[in-house]
């Protein structure tokens, strides 16, 4: 899916793993789906914060 707009990060809580982390919102929406994001070293995680949502995970090379 591509998109075209704005977003913001946020910190907020994981509802899956009850643990502070960035929090993607999209075009000033914040009901949409709660997507998050992680960054360690050379790797970007963005995932869905649900019990069946899906993740994908990026190595910089």
């Amino acid at each position: 899916m591509i998109r075209s707009g704005t977003f913001k990060i946020v910190e907020e809580t994981s509802l899956i793993h009850n643990q502070k982390g960035k929090r993607l919102i999209y075009d000033n929406e914040p009901d949409q789906i709660r997507t998050f994001l992680n960054i360690k070293g050379d790797e970007l995680e963005i995932y869905i914060d649900a019990f069946d949502g899906s993740s994908a995970l990026y190595v910089k090379k």
